[in-house]
């Protein structure tokens, strides 16, 4: 899997082409193309709009196109959530998530199921309409759930949460929110928002700081303009904790992830969409 390419046609946006093969039981390679304009939903459009290509590993024959949209949404929120629920402290009971956009929403239901020890969220959005949102889908949740507080600031959401899941819009308008001394002492925090919800001391000052592609983000950092003030070196990717190559620090206070995203998330999320509908015979079969 190379580094994502990308582009930046005009401010608050992004372009990346996102390639990746994947063998074993998914064997398919394909390519991701997907557009992130922060400011898209004031023109009443998705932030995340793109394609996912997938082809046949051994022929190289396309065999689906499909909208990135949903399979982004999925496969984000599943990494972040599976982070926390590997890096944050055992005694972790409180988590706050900043950005409840269809990226965002997607962390909390996901929270819900895969993190039955979190007591209590604290969700923030700079967008009133999706917070919002959230109160109509935790209207719908069984009871007993977990105690939610509605924010009014960032600051206030993340002061008293153990994990902290930031997927904010990466608008030139606004400037990180999340500042060092905002954190508790002892806190996880994951950024899948590049550089835009934390502040660069964050990261500066965390005991231990992991990505989820160590390549990837030097290769990003270096091309700018994101991270100028970032660490250049993690202790670690998430691939060398979950193959239990690197072993997590202990008796740490601040860890600090930074997620950019990787294509192979996407197309075995994209093969198992894929699998699925031709399974319920979804889709429309095209000539080419």
């Amino acid at each position: 899997m190379p580094p994502k390419w990308g582009l930046m046609p005009k401010k608050s946006s992004l372009m990346h082409a996102m390639p990746a093969s994947v063998k074993g039981d998914v064997n398919a390679a394909g390519l991701k193309w997907i557009s992130m304009y922060g400011d898209n939903p004031s023109r009443g459009l998705p932030a995340l709009q793109g394609l996912v290509v997938l082809n046949d590993i051994e022929s190289g024959t396309p065999i689906a196109v499909m909208d990135c949209g949903l399979v982004t949404e999925k496969r984000t929120a599943a990494a972040g959530v599976v982070a926390a629920k590997h890096l944050a402290f055992s005694d972790a009971k409180t988590m706050a998530i900043i950005g409840l956009g269809r990226v965002g929403v997607q962390h909390f239901v996901a929270s819900l199921e895969l993190l039955p020890h979190i007591t209590h969220y604290f969700l923030f959005d700079f967008y009133p309409p999706s917070l919002e949102n959230v109160k109509k889908l935790v209207a719908g949740l069984p009871t007993p759930h977990p105690e939610i507080t509605y924010c009014t600031s960032a600051e206030e959401a993340v002061k008293d949460a153990d994990i902290i899941l930031t997927a904010i819009s990466m608008t030139t308008e606004i400037k990180p929110c999340i500042k060092l001394e905002h954190l508790k002492e002892k806190v996880t925090f994951i950024a899948q928002d590049y550089d835009a919800a934390f502040t660069a001391d964050c990261f500066a000052k965390a005991d231990e700081f992991i990505a989820d592609d160590t390549a990837q983000y030097q290769f990003t950092k270096k091309g700018g303009p994101n991270f100028a003030e970032f660490p250049m070196n993690p202790n670690a990717d998430m691939g060398e904790v979950m193959s239990k190559k690197y072993k997590l620090k202990e008796g740490i206070k601040r860890r600090g992830v930074i997620f950019l995203g990787i294509a192979t998330h996407d197309i075995v999320t994209a093969k198992l969409v894929y699998d699925k509908a031709k399974e319920l015979g979804k889709g429309t079969l095209l000539d080419i």
